[in-house]
């Protein structure tokens, strides 16, 4: 009933749609697989993005039949790219519009159809241009969660500045982590291929030394790539004290040399001695030095000991400080120790006695005089009562050790008097009895 002639070479118009594929920036998108089936399942087309063009979806490999009146149902699936969310499927509807034609061939009474036009009538809604049978396919990109972790051995915690700051902005505290058992746990979220980087800042530690890691590589900082790997960040440190010089010195005055017994115990394993020092006379300007490594945070208590000589007062201070030993923490101040002694002989007070005679008449008390000598200086005076007991002035401070004494018999030249012109020696030892200075005089006393 057509007016129109056709012959069997014109072509037939077989239906295509073109697929737009884009990201949720509207940028072409690569690596989405698109599959056209029918009712059977059969697989029409197949296509997939490459990121620079669209897709031309075509049923060039279905037979539509010569039966004018058929509608087919196709189904179009996507499986998205990685990291983004797919869209649902469609379902597609195809019947002819008007542009069937029937033809005869001359050669037979058979008839056939050739089918120029197809309407293509779908699930897509607004996503479908029916006039331009083009398909836009949007897909997002999906959100993948991350987790931050931190860890660390050889302090008790962390410093209150320590911080962990990615490059999308976020800033990770101790306050807002969640902490199990010291390891530190913070988490977040980020589109799925976003380049990520993670850097610790405020992990140093006073005294300490420490050797940072993160998941397993030495540094302070990671680059990941969501969605594309593991999502865990992991950072350790560990801290080990540092190494610090602890320098002790002894200096002294009032005697030639320490004693051998003197040792400064507490600076390390072994204890330390005059002669184990690294330079030094023990002169106050030029003391003895030891030099003692020790780990920051270490407790010394350091002491002298064997310091006392016999027949010595000894003053002795630390650090300027009255005492014989201190104690520090090693790196968390000032790590020299100075001990000083000075040392002065002990003293104590010497009276000495002698016995006076008077051949012819009774003595008189304080009748005669009496003058003991230290060498050529005059120490002490003395004078007789009426029993001829001759007791000399208090010699003061009379140091440790032995004191020769010289006694002479003043001569004052009364008539008729004959004076004792002899010098008698006394020794008197002063020792050290109990810590405390003892003068020991003669047991027998001279006699004027």
């Amino acid at each position: 009933s057509y007016s129109k002639k056709y012959s069997e070479d014109d072509d037939v118009h077989t239906p295509s749609f073109t697929i737009h594929k884009v990201d949720q920036d509207g940028k072409l998108l690569a690596g989405a697989a698109f599959t056209l089936t029918d009712s059977n399942n059969k697989v029409v087309w197949t296509g997939t993005t490459d990121g620079e063009n669209d897709l031309t979806a075509d049923f060039a490999n279905f037979n539509f039949g010569t039966d004018p009146s058929a509608k087919f149902n196709f189904t179009l699936h996507e499986d998205a790219p990685v990291g983004y969310t797919g869209a649902e499927d469609w379902t597609i509807t195809v019947s002819e519009d008007d542009g069937v034609v029937s033809f005869r061939k001359e050669s037979d009474e058979d008839f056939f159809h050739k089918i120029f036009n197809w309407l293509i009538k779908d699930s897509f809604d607004k996503a479908y241009d029916q006039t331009s049978k083009v398909l836009t396919v949007t897909n997002t990109v999906n959100s993948y969660d991350f987790t931050v972790t931190k860890s660390f051995t050889g302090v008790e915690a962390l410093p209150e500045d320590f911080q962990i700051i990615d490059s999308l902005g976020n800033v990770y505290t101790l306050d807002d982590a969640k902490s199990v058992n010291g390891t530190y746990t913070w988490t977040g979220k980020a589109d799925y291929g976003t380049k990520v980087t993670f850097t610790e800042n405020g992990y140093q530690v006073n005294g300490y030394d420490v050797t940072t890691s993160v998941n397993g590589k030495d540094g302070t900082s990671a680059e990941i790539t969501i969605g594309t790997s593991n999502n865990n960040v992991d950072f350790v440190n560990s801290y080990e004290a540092g190494t610090y010089m602890v320098r002790v010195t002894k200096s002294f005055t009032g005697v030639d040399e320490l004693p051998d017994t003197f040792a400064i115990t507490g600076a390390g394993e072994n204890a330390l001695t005059a002669a184990d020092a690294v330079s030094g006379t023990g002169t106050a300007d030029d003391p003895y030095v030891w030099n003692v490594e020790a780990k920051f945070g270490t407790i010394l208590n350091i002491a002298e000991t064997g310091y006392e000589t016999e027949g010595y007062d000894v003053t002795a201070t630390v650090n300027g400080n009255a005492g014989t030993s201190m104690q520090i923490q090693v790196g968390t101040g000032s790590n020299n120790v100075t001990f000083n002694n000075a040392y002065s002989l002990k003293k104590t007070d010497v009276v000495l006695s002698a016995e006076k005679n008077l051949i012819g008449r009774d003595l008189k008390a304080g009748e005669f005089n009496f003058e003991a000598y230290e060498g050529d200086q005059l120490v002490a005076e003395g004078t007789n009562d009426a029993d001829g007991n001759i007791t000399f002035s208090t010699i003061h401070d009379v140091t440790y050790g032995t004191h020769t004494y010289t006694l002479k018999e003043v001569n004052h030249g009364l008539g008729g008097m004959t004076y004792d012109d002899n010098a008698y020696e006394v020794t008197v030892e002063v020792i050290d009895q109990d810590g405390t200075a003892k003068a020991v005089l003669p047991e027998t006393k001279p006699v004027f």
